[in-house]
């Protein structure tokens, strides 16, 4: 029986003409194996497959040969597989043939079914043969076409993904886009939503299904997108495109996307305008700062800048007590919510509020509901004033704190580095204003008061220089009338005084036998108290020239002046057999008359004052001395910081020291001018001769031990 026979045999002759005409009408050729004789029968289509034109039927061993070589295994496998009861009958080959006669190469797909008897011996095995040379060549222009377009993508320096289908399966994927992911290869062959889940609710899935569908390109410069990159949610920026891939029937397949980070630039971008808007923000702060002058407008005008800036719905400045327990709020900004003014105890807020505060930080609470660090009754407090978020920044000076900046929002709110950054430095540089506000305010009382107190002075010192010129013109009336009193003393008081000692001299001379003792008593005492009258004068003019004489300073050396003094006073000297101890003076710079007279009367008083039968001893010494070690009652007039201590001791009869004032007044005397002659104007011409040099005098004594005089002249 031929194969034709047998593939023929069990159909109606219609039918079987119908189906030989469709199978020519494909292409497809039939066959059949002789598995017995090992021989193919096929059609005349068949053997055109194999280029072979002669016979219909052929050794098998002969149809291997015009197989080609690499698929002959292939192909012998594939039937005797078929020939087994375990496939079934199943027999699906493609391969290869060199034509017999043509040497053409053509791909054929063959398909067939073997049939088993009781025993699982084939006895049958037939099927067709189909042309496939120009699909396999399409098929593989296009795996070469996909692979060029595969190491596009691979070697791409930019981040690529081509995507399948409308589940959009990742096909290819090259190293950049998998860095971007945080993924590896492993999501080849995955939907885009399997391999990365995070992306469901972002925007990208339904772009992606709209690009497919409508064939419309998506580009976008700057998108956000939240990946999950080593475990953890990142926020990422990217300049990114979706673009559809066609096939040769101008069907979509696919998307391409490709992808640049451009999250550094984004970010250093929105830093530098959050910068610059932070910084317009203060400047705009400190321009509505700067004219204000009261420290509570100051505090609403910044709060109310700043609430509108950041959105909040209260900000305000609130004031310690001083004592780190309690605070008061004042005007705050408020937008929706209500004012907070009065008194609080910061523990009202929870004690990390308080603690928080007292160190310094700043106390951040994003969620009043959720704090766990607060009891209900501290979220109530929060709630009855309508905060749902709350920053409280502290102000310190010197560790002390001074006031506390608040900022509220009624619901939930996370506060960003940047915000925190901006409330860091606006309240810094609000409280720096305030502070700065209430210095100035300070200022310009201190200004008021010392401009009243210049007025006062000015009143005081114009109505003391009228005083003082009153005074000044009293005083040259004074001088007009000492000079005529010197006048009148050194002529019109002496010249009677000299004609009553004249007189009584001549009285004397002429009429001494007829005088009895009364009559010479008593014109020796009109003669003793004329010389007293005399002297009293001359000590009266001469302290009257200190005041009104103009003084010729010069260098005087102090040896010189108490060498002379004491020349001049020998004869007292030898009188009281003085012992004199005077060692080396100073030079200082004086009037030489004046200090000349200065250590007269001094060193005349030493010897004056030595109690009778008794030899007098004088000592002269002198040291410097700065002004702070001068005693307390000497007031030098003179501005020197150094002075000469010139000591004049004697071995005198001594005074009390409760005397001490009025030994240096006119006609101030301690003892009769009949114990010890004078006429009590000496110490006051001492006093007067010192001061008139910037210096001062002083004596330290005892009754009967005699006394020290301490003379201060500038050095």
């Amino acid at each position: 029986m031929t194969g034709e026979q047998t593939l023929l045999n069990d159909g109606r002759p219609d039918q079987l003409a119908r189906m030989h005409v469709a199978l020519q009408a494909a292409a497809i050729g039939t066959w059949d194996l002789d598995i017995k004789n090992q021989q193919v029968w096929w059609d005349d289509h068949c053997k055109q497959l194999y280029g072979f034109y002669q016979n219909d039927i052929v050794p098998y061993e002969q149809v291997l040969r015009y197989v080609h070589a690499d698929d002959v295994a292939t192909l012998d496998k594939a039937v005797q597989w078929a020939l087994t009861p375990q496939s079934a009958g199943h027999y699906d080959c493609q391969f290869r043939t060199i034509g017999a006669e043509d040497g053409q190469l053509r791909w054929l797909h063959c398909r067939g079914q073997a049939f088993f008897d009781e025993m699982g011996i084939p006895y049958r095995f037939s099927g067709i043969a189909q042309d496939i040379t120009q699909l396999v060549l399409a098929r593989q222009q296009t795996q070469r076409s996909e692979q060029r377009f595969r190491n596009l993508v691979y070697d791409s320096p930019t981040a690529t993904v081509v995507f399948m289908g409308r589940d959009m399966v990742v096909q290819a994927i090259n190293e950049p886009m998998l860095t971007i992911w945080g993924k590896d290869d492993a999501v080849l062959g995955k939907s885009l939503h399997g391999a990365m889940p995070e992306l469901i609710g972002q925007p990208f899935l339904e772009l992606l299904q709209h690009v497919y569908d409508t064939g419309e390109a998506y580009h976008n410069p700057e998108g956000k997108a939240a990946i999950v990159v080593d475990g953890k949610l990142e926020e990422f920026w990217f300049s990114f495109s979706y673009n559809p891939l066609y096939d040769d029937n101008g069907q979509i397949y696919g998307i391409i996307n490709t992808a640049v980070d451009i999250s550094e630039q984004v970010t250093a971008r929105r830093l530098l305008a959050a910068n610059e808007a932070r910084q317009t923000f203060l400047l705009t702060l400190s321009d509505q700062l700067r004219p204000l002058l009261d420290p509570a407008q100051m505090q609403y005008r910044a709060a109310c800048l700043l609430g509108d800036y950041v959105g909040a719905n209260r900000v305000g400045y609130a004031e310690d007590q001083g004592d780190g327990i309690a605070f008061i709020a004042a005007n705050n900004y408020v937008n929706g919510v209500a004012q907070i003014t009065g008194y609080f105890r910061y523990t009202d807020f929870g004690q990390p509020l308080a603690a928080d505060l007292l160190a310094g930080r700043t106390a951040v609470q994003p969620d009043v509901a959720q704090a766990t660090s607060l009891s209900e009754t501290e979220r109530k407090a929060y709630r009855s004033l309508q905060v749902g978020a709350a920053l409280n920044k502290p102000l310190l000076k010197d560790g002390r704190l001074l006031a506390v900046m608040f900022v509220h929002h009624q619901d939930a709110h996370a506060w960003s580095p940047d915000e925190l950054t901006l409330l860091d430095e606006t309240a810094e540089r609000t409280w720096e204003a305030i502070e700065r506000a209430r210095v100035e305010a300070a200022l310009r009382q201190r200004e008021e008061q010392y401009r009243a107190l210049s007025q006062e002075l000015e009143e005081r010192v114009r109505s003391r220089t009228q005083e003082l010129e009153l005074a000044n013109q009293d005083l040259e009336r004074s001088n007009d009338s000492l000079q005529q009193f010197a006048y009148v003393a050194s002529h019109d008081l002496q010249e009677p005084l000299r004609k009553i000692q004249a007189f009584c001299s001549l009285l004397e001379q002429q009429i001494s036998d007829q005088l009895t003792d009364t009559g010479r008593h008593y014109i020796e005492r009109i003669t003793d108290a004329s010389a007293r009258m005399s002297t009293l004068i001359k000590d009266l003019l001469a302290f009257s020239r200190l005041s009104i004489r103009q003084q010729t300073l010069q260098s005087v050396s102090l040896d010189s002046v108490v060498k002379d003094v004491l020349s001049t006073l020998d004869w007292a000297v030898s009188q009281h057999h003085a012992q004199l101890d005077v060692t080396p003076l100073p030079v200082v710079n004086g009037d030489e008359m004046q200090l000349r007279q200065l250590f007269q009367n001094l060193l005349s008083n030493a010897l004056k004052f030595t109690p009778a039968g008794q030899s007098a001893r004088v000592a002269i010494h002198s040291m410097v001395k700065p002004r702070r070690e001068l005693p307390d009652h000497v007031k030098p007039t003179s501005d020197a910081h150094f002075f000469h201590q010139i000591c004049i001791q004697d071995a005198g009869i001594g005074f009390d020291e409760k005397y001490l004032d009025r030994i240096f007044q006119v006609f101030q005397r301690l003892h009769s001018k009949n114990d010890f002659p004078g006429t009590g104007v000496g110490l006051a011409i001492c006093q007067r001769v010192v001061e008139n040099h910037g210096g001062g005098i002083t004596a330290e004594s005892r009754p009967g031990e005699g006394a020290t005089f301490y003379v201060y002249l500038p050095a």
